[in-house]
C-alpha cells in the first residue's frame, strides 16, 4: 500500500468517525494534522512537483469509484499544489461543510464534489 493509499484509507476512517459522532471535530482536526505531518505531505516538506504527484496519485486511486467528479477534486487541491494551503486544511474545510450541511459543492454518487 502506498503512502497516499494509506492516507486516504485513514482519512475515510476518520470521516466515518466524525459523521457518526465517534470523534469530535477537535479530535478530527488534531488527527488530520498529525496524519499529514507523519506522512510527509506538509508544504514545508515537499516541492510543488511532489505535491502535484501526491494529488495526481490520490486522484488516480479514486478514479475507479468516481462518477465524473475529478475536475472538481483537482481544482479543490490546487491551493495545496501551489503551496497556499495544507492538505489537511482543505480536507477539513470540505468535511466541515459536509457535516454541517452548509453550502458546499454538489457531491456525486462517489461522495466527492463535482
Amino acid at each position: 500500500m502506498t503512502n497516499i493509499e494509506l492516507y486516504f484509507k485513514q482519512l475515510k476512517m476518520m470521516n466515518t468517525f466524525l459523521e457518526t459522532g465517534a470523534m469530535s471535530i477537535r479530535e478530527y482536526e488534531k488527527s488530520m494534522g498529525g496524519l499529514t505531518e507523519k506522512m510527509g505531505f506538509l508544504i514545508k516538506d515537499t516541492t510543488k512537483e511532489q505535491r502535484e504527484q501526491i494529488v495526481e496519485e490520490a486522484l488516480g486511486n479514486m478514479a475507479g469509484g468516481c462518477d465524473g467528479c475529478m475536475p472538481g477534486l483537482a481544482e479543490m487541491y490546487q491551493q495545496y499544489i501551489d503551496g497556499e494551503k495544507e492538505l489537511r486544511d482543505i480536507n477539513m474545510e470540505f468535511n466541515a461543510r459536509y457535516v454541517s450541511g452548509a453550502d458546499a459543492p454538489e457531491k456525486g454518487e462517489c461522495g466527492y464534489i463535482r
